[in-house]
């Protein structure tokens, strides 16, 4: 088991993955937890929308829900700007590649950073991050270089992040996901189990300590993991030492020849061995009280109330 890797399949332009902006944060300020992100691609193709009033009328309620539920704000210059600049293009694949971009520039962290920024630009600014000079702009203000983000976007171009976004559906419909926002945490063995992220709306310190618990107990399964084996070790090399004693014995005549008792063979290893494995059976145990959390305080299973608002 090598550790926990959070994935995140969003999409820059989904009003309910900028609400849970603030988990993707305390995500990453979790240590020992990698992070995947997965853009869907929500409004690309035949989805891609041009700004209109029955656009407005149809996102406004929800982004106000949005805001209500998570605190995130939404500014004056997106509902009276964007929101009724008709010449808009709703189009997830330029940030998405942008995205792609400053993964390729400085990993996963500089890509979530960007994602945060692309995301603060259209809600609170009121900004066309469909456009290539916005993304040039926001890159620049996330401390990225301006020509080499430029020539990665044209290196991606379209093709590459059409493949990337197919791989993310996939992936969500591997998952069983609903749609935009969906974590799933990955354990080291490489099974998913998909967080329900709901209840954490505008609390992210408890989806932050959830995660962090969760880290720590994979750390403790580890590391109990590790002694039992070499209890086992160290049992087996008493039990061939005993082996060996009995055999000198056989060959000696003015030594009776007998098989060593049980605790004469170690019995301080064996006794640390079973110990070990018992403990070890009572973690395994717990860890599969809920799959998402592996502690005996799991996650609240409530349905994902808000997924349907961004389908895929």
């Amino acid at each position: 088991m090598s550790g926990f890797t959070l994935h995140y399949i969003y999409d820059p332009l989904c009003g309910w993955c900028y609400g849970a902006a603030p988990l993707l944060r305390a995500a990453r300020a979790v240590p020992g937890l990698a992070l995947a992100l997965h853009g869907g691609g929500m409004l690309t193709g035949a989805n891609r929308r041009r700004i209109s009033p029955q656009w407005r009328d149809y996102v406004m309620p929800h982004d106000r829900r949005i805001a209500a539920l998570t605190g995130q704000p939404f500014g004056e210059r997106y509902f009276e700007g964007l929101l009724r600049d008709e010449q808009a293009v709703m189009d997830s694949t330029p940030p998405t590649t942008a995205i792609l971009a400053a993964q390729s520039m400085g990993g996963v962290e500089a890509a979530a950073g960007l994602l945060a920024r692309l995301q603060h630009a259209h809600y609170v600014d009121g900004r066309r991050i469909a456009d290539t000079q916005v993304l040039g702009d926001v890159a620049a203000q996330a401390g990225l270089d301006p020509q080499r983000f430029a020539d990665l976007c044209l290196d991606i171009g379209a093709g590459q992040t059409q493949a990337h976004m197919a791989d993310s559906r996939a992936l969500l419909n591997r998952l069983g996901g609903q749609g935009f926002p969906t974590f799933a945490l990955e354990r080291g063995d490489g099974r998913f189990a998909v967080l329900d992220v709901g209840p954490y709306l505008g609390d992210a310190a408890a989806w932050q300590d959830s995660l962090a618990r969760a880290v720590a107990q994979q750390g403790w399964m580890a590391r109990m993991a590790r002694a039992a084996r070499l209890a086992t070790r160290k049992a087996a090399i008493c039990r061939g030492k005993g082996k060996f004693r009995t055999r000198l014995a056989v060959i000696r005549s003015d030594v009776p020849a007998r098989r060593p008792s049980r605790f004469r063979r170690c019995p301080r290893a064996r006794r640390l061995s079973s110990l070990l494995r018992w403990r070890l059976r009572a973690a395994a145990s717990a860890l599969h009280m809920h799959p998402t959390c592996f502690t005996s305080k799991a996650l609240p299973a409530r349905p994902n109330f808000f997924a349907h608002l961004c389908s895929a």
